[in-house]
């Protein structure tokens, strides 16, 4: 545990190296350089930004200190002071902000809100404090026990979500974020064009904007509808918003076969318009009603290596240019797999397979990717069979 000001950042291989000046070292640590690590391929992965000060805890794992994005690393901004380090027992701690998928995707820190009127429901009574100017608030002198934090933020923000404070016993401390997120929610059905519940289709709210506007493809932006095809989207800012599936028309698979579809309209201009202002939450007054189901194809895949072993694990993945997501599909029961496809959409398939790493590790795989097939739209459903360059494929006794 310590306190650093990054000096440098470079991306080596498919990780982040970041280098550390050591300000003040708490515990674990006797240089006055730090090396740290993290995944630059995974959503766990983060990166500090060089310059910065950061309070940061991590431990030696295969001779290197590593970080991600669930463990800590706060950010201290500028001007800020230290925290109290180590934390006195007894205390919960924390920092108010916003949730921004903006600023997650690039590695950047959440924005912090001072004000925020937050309380803790203690045996003798409840308490309450304020976040200050750099979101950061604490509670002292909590006795050990389960707790509640009740949040009031005003200006249509929520909490994300609401976990419970643990103190153990009289020695611990518990940090604990609150992100909180604008309030607005929108609540809908899904039905297809016969009236039945549309289970496991993926519908967009899609921000109100000009002719042409790129349109929002956050994940926090989409939605699965559940088994009675419904949906419910929250942490809308104040805005207007359209509803969609496919609205870019290239987002058609097998599971999913529909071409572009709007809430109350024919396009996304004459789409129904849904205002969410300072936390409203909007019903839909009728489903939304999907168009026919797209005609659709069959492709066998089937895999076998250059000495005709067979991997035991494929992955296939059909992917339409420009689309946010692609017909998917994994076994780790032998080396042939099933898509199918819309009829007339052009796809590209990717396919990997999983195979033993080499005779020191028989007992662990490595995934290794083929070349890409195009499957042009219009063309029938058929078998593909591919050869890997590789033998010895198959996996040895488990």
């Amino acid at each position: 545990m310590f306190v650093g000001d990054v000096l440098s950042v470079e991306k080596t291989g498919g990780n982040f190296h970041m280098r550390l000046r050591v300000i003040r070292a708490v515990k674990g640590i006797d240089t006055a350089i730090a090396d740290l690590w993290s995944s630059a391929e995974s959503s766990c992965g983060t990166q500090l930004n060089e310059g910065a000060r950061y309070v940061v805890y991590t431990a030696a794992r295969g001779g290197r200190m590593s970080i991600d994005a669930c463990s800590y690393s706060r950010r201290l901004a500028p001007g800020e002071p230290d925290p109290q380090l180590p934390p006195a027992p007894g205390s919960v701690y924390g920092r108010a902000s916003r949730y921004d998928i903006d600023r997650v995707r690039q590695f950047a820190p959440l924005e912090a809100i001072p004000s925020v009127r937050i309380q803790l429901d203690l045996p003798a009574g409840p308490v309450t404090t304020d976040s200050d100017e750099w979101g950061r608030f604490r509670f002292s002198n909590v006795p050990p026990g389960t707790y509640e934090l009740s949040v009031s933020a005003g200006q249509g923000l929520t909490p994300q979500r609401a976990d419970a404070v643990v103190l153990e016993d009289g020695a611990s401390c518990v940090d604990t974020d609150v992100v909180l997120e604008p309030a607005g929610r929108i609540s809908g059905r899904v039905v297809t064009d016969d009236g039945t519940p549309a289970a496991g289709v993926y519908i967009r709210v899609l921000p109100d904007g000009p002719a042409g506007s790129r349109l929002v493809r956050h994940v926090t932006h989409g939605r699965t509808t559940d088994a009675d095809g419904r949906f419910t989207f929250k942490g809308l800012a104040d805005d207007r918003y359209a509803l969609a599936v496919n609205p870019d028309g290239n987002e058609a698979t097998g599971r999913q076969p529909y071409g572009p579809a709007f809430f109350g309209g024919a396009d996304r201009a004459s789409a129904t318009r849904l205002p969410v202002s300072k936390g409203s939450a909007i019903e839909l007054d009728r489903p939304f009603v999907l168009p026919a189901r797209l005609e659709t194809r069959t492709y066998t895949i089937a895999v076998t290596c250059e000495d005709g072993s067979v991997p035991a694990g494929i992955m296939t993945r059909a992917h339409a240019p420009g689309a946010a997501f692609g017909e998917f599909a994994e076994t780790d029961r032998g080396p042939t797999k099933t898509l199918t496809l819309v009829r007339d959409q052009h796809y590209t398939l990717f396919v990997s397979i999983f195979i033993p790493e080499g005779p020191a590790r028989p007992r662990e795989r490595r995934e290794e990717k083929l070349p890409v097939t195009e499957l042009p739209g219009g063309a029938p459903g058929r078998p593909i069979a591919l050869v890997a360059p590789f033998t010895n494929c198959a996996d040895a006794a488990r």
